[in-house]
């Protein structure tokens, strides 16, 4: 599955899936909010979909029951570039325009794990997390990018 996004309306933005085999659109979803989504990414198993908007909010979308399980507001507002799925899938990472980093619970809404500022004079425009999820790398912009380590505390945001 291919996953496109618009936002022909002010009050929502449509996400639709499209087969890969037929190019035909194989489900479409609504997103809430009035910002355009910016970011994709599926889980392993291409059940759930994370996305990120203009807005800065985080939605997660059960594509088997086509509804949005959980959503809130990832950076105040500034808008998210890059959204990735955790290695364990018990989290999501996000970048924005905010020039932070951000990983969060997949399993409870709102639940900031981790943060770190990156940019300054740039902000992250894509990130990858390491397949143990202990390193991040953020393209920063033209030929810039941090590698930083993913350290938890115990009480999250550290």
């Amino acid at each position: 599955l291919m996953a496109a996004c618009s936002n022909a309306q002010q009050s929502s933005s449509l996400l639709q899936a499209y087969s890969m085999r037929t190019g035909a659109i194989s489900q479409t979803l609504e997103g809430k909010g009035g910002g355009s989504i910016q970011a994709l990414h599926y889980n392993h198993n291409g059940s759930l979909l994370a996305a990120g908007t203009s807005d800065g909010l985080l939605q997660l979308y059960d594509l088997r029951s086509n509804s949005v399980i959980m959503e809130w507001s990832a950076h105040k507002g500034a808008a998210l570039r890059s959204v990735q799925f955790g290695p364990d899938e018990t989290s999501l990472f996000t970048s924005a325009c905010d020039g932070t980093v951000r990983e969060w619970s997949a399993h409870m809404t709102g639940k900031e794990l981790w943060s770190r500022q990156i940019g300054s004079s740039e902000a992250p425009v894509s990130i990858s997390v390491s397949p143990e999820g202990k390193q991040l790398v953020a393209a920063l912009g033209e030929q810039h990018f941090a590698v930083c380590s993913v350290e938890k505390s115990e009480g999250g945001g550290g």
